[in-house]
This record gives structure tokens, C-alpha cells and sequence, in this order.
């Protein structure tokens, strides 16, 4: 059994490894070279980076590659990179792939990627073809970053914007936009494609809609702008292209690009316009028939004391006498005038009408 170590031995081991520590921190604090400083940026970069050969195989991911898609590098090394793709995007990778290699860079080309676990993201990868020194192909070097959530947005904005033009294609109303600068139609509904045969949109709205060279004398355009945003204008106008009637609702409003815009809410008001001309028209042929029916009265009254007379003359006129034919004319024509009154206490629903068959 060894004895124990001297005081003095004890003291020499010790001075060894205090010596050792110093040269392990001298080494630690020397100038790193090239390849030790990019190998501490790739593994602590927070951006996934990989790198693919000639042939689209995994040659290196960094840890942040790994984190995001949830595989061991194990798993992924030598494995080609279309096995990390959904089904619906491997062609597009082997199609684009050889472009790649031959461009030299690529920017922001998005790819759907699959995670260990089944679930997919959206990456939008960055990355240029590294070269050796007869410029030929030596790997690719790529970082991506994930824009699952931009994505995500992006498709409910679609969605939604796809519901708001649902609600406006269902609107039984013209329902068109324009720039209030420049007068072209951004926007048109697809009630009002129908209305006018076609879509009209980024032409000029006074020459598309009215067969007009300039900017329509009534459109409120301006009187909108000299106004607040929430101010409605109102006005109604016939249409010489289709020839119908509208009654407008006009606002200014932001667009989509933030510019300002008039909106424009036209409902066709034709039929309503026909029906109070018809109004207009039995508010006349009523008037008519009051008048006539007072006319009618009167001369009842008249024509009363005209038969009355006649017959009385008749009943002291002998049968002989010329007179007595004259007298039977005008009582002939007394009845003839009471037919044709008739008819006009008929017209105005002041007396009965007798009905009977006629030929």
C-alpha cells in the first residue's frame, strides 16, 4: 500500500495543475481562427440554415433547423430536402432546384415544410450557391424563416375580403369605386357588370358610365372633399347610357392602399319613377272626371228644362203643323245628350252603369 504523499508533493501537484488551468485559459482567450468563428455563428445564428449538395441531399442543418422542424440531426443528414416538403410542393422543388444552382441566389421563394410531428409551416427561404475555386458547384447555403402566422393572416384577410365582395356581388344595387384624383374605377360589383354588359374597371368613370369627355358637371367629387369623410351626398340622375333612373349614395372613403376614394351606392329607381308618372297621370284623369262630373250635373239640369219645354210644345202642336217634326228632332237630341250623360256621371263613378250586350 502506496504511503502518503509528502507536504512537498503535495505542493508540486498542485502548482501543476494551477499551470495547466493557466495554458487552458491562455488557449481559451487566443484569436479564434476563420472556420471556428463561423462554426460558433452557424450553431448559435437563431435562423434555420442549411446546406444541400449537388443533388439536393441535407449536408448540414443548424440547431435552429432542427428546433423548428422537431428532427434529430441523425434524421436529416443525407436525406433529400424534398422528404421535408408537403406532398403539393416536392415537384416544385425538384422543377425550381436546377434554376437555383444555376442563378446563383435566391430571395424569398416560399416552400410548405413538413414538421416531425405532421404539422406543416410556410418558410420563405434566402441563400446563394457556394463555389469552389474553379467556380464550380460546392453546396448551397440557405437560411429560412417561418411566415406560417403571415400566412395565416394573409388567407383570413383573403377570406374576408373574399366575403366582402360576396356581400357586395349579392347587393341588388350598382355598387362601384373610384380615385377621386384620377377618376378611374377601381372597383365595380357584379350587379353593375350585368347593368352596363361589361366590366369597366380602370377606365374613367364619366366616360365609361356616361359617354362623357370630362368629369360629369353634377358628380360631388369635389363637394365631398371639401367636406368630412363621413359626409353622405345624395342625388338623384338618369343614366344616358342605360337610360334609368338612380337614386345615388356617394362618400369618400380609404382604400385598400390608403388613398381616398368615392364609393358610390346607386339604386335603380325606374320603376318607381314610372309608377309616380302614372300616379301623376290618375291624379289627373281624377281631376278630370271631378270637373267632369260637376259639367255633367249642370247640364243634366239645363238638358232637363230643354225636354220639359219640348214636350210641352209638342202636346200644343198639331201632328200637321212643321213645328211639331222640329220640336221631335229636339227632344231626339235631348235623349242623345242624356246618354252621352250618362256616361259621364259613369266616367266619374257617380251613377250606375246599365251593361248590355252589343255587337
Amino acid at each position: 500500500m502506496p504511503g502518503k504523499p509528502s507536504y512537498a508533493e503535495l505542493e508540486a501537484k498542485v502548482a501543476a495543475l494551477e499551470r495547466a488551468a493557466a495554458e487552458r485559459d491562455m488557449a481559451g482567450n487566443m484569436p479564434m481562427s476563420g472556420e471556428e468563428r463561423f462554426r460558433l455563428l452557424y450553431e448559435r445564428v437563431p435562423m434555420p440554415y442549411q446546406s444541400l449538395d449537388e443533388c439536393g441531399r441535407l449536408i448540414e442543418v443548424n440547431p435552429a433547423w432542427l428546433s423548428a422542424l422537431g428532427y434529430s440531426r441523425r434524421e436529416v443528414i443525407g436525406k433529400p430536402f424534398s422528404r421535408f416538403l408537403h406532398p403539393d410542393w416536392q415537384d416544385h422543388f425538384r422543377e425550381n432546384f436546377p434554376r437555383f444552382k444555376a442563378v446563383g441566389e435566391v430571395t424569398g421563394v416560399e416552400f410548405e415544410m413538413l414538421k416531425k410531428d405532421g404539422a406543416t409551416i410556410f418558410v420563405s427561404f434566402t441563400g446563394r450557391i457556394g463555389r469552389d475555386m474553379t467556380g464550380g458547384f460546392l453546396q448551397t447555403h440557405c437560411i429560412f424563416q417561418d411566415i406560417s402566422e403571415r400566412r395565416r393572416s394573409e388567407r383570413e384577410l383573403e377570406a374576408s375580403h373574399q366575403r366582402f365582395l360576396t356581400v357586395l356581388d349579392s347587393i341588388d344595387a350598382t355598387v362601384y369605386v373610384v380615385d377621386i384624383d384620377t377618376y378611374e374605377v377601381l372597383f365595380m360589383n357584379q350587379y353593375m357588370k350585368e347593368h352596363f354588359g361589361r366590366d369597366m374597371t380602370g377606365e374613367a368613370c364619366y366616360s365609361a358610365f356616361r359617354n362623357a369627355p370630362s368629369p360629369c358637371a353634377s358628380c360631388p367629387i369635389s363637394e365631398l372633399r371639401e367636406g368630412h369623410d363621413a359626409d353622405v351626398c345624395v342625388w338623384q340622375s338618369q343614366n344616358p347610357v342605360t337610360g334609368r333612373w338612380y337614386i345615388n349614395h356617394d362618400r369618400i372613403i380609404e382604400w385598400t392602399d390608403n388613398r381616398k376614394v368615392k364609393l358610390q351606392i346607386a339604386t335603380d329607381i325606374t320603376m318607381l319613377k314610372q309608377m309616380e308618372e302614372e300616379l301623376r297621370q290618375s291624379h289627373k284623369m281624377e281631376s278630370i272626371g271631378t270637373l267632369a262630373g260637376g259639367v255633367a250635373h249642370d247640364f243634366n239640369n239645363i238638358l232637363g228644362i230643354i225636354m220639359g219645354n219640348a214636350e210641352l210644345a209638342l202636346d200644343d202642336t198639331p201632328e200637321w203643323s212643321p213645328v211639331a217634326g222640329y220640336l221631335k228632332e229636339i227632344k231626339t237630341a235631348g235623349l242623345r245628350a242624356k246618354d252621352v250623360v250618362l256616361q259621364l256621371l259613369g266616367f266619374t263613378r257617380k251613377s250606375e252603369v246599365t251593361r248590355k250586350p252589343l255587337d
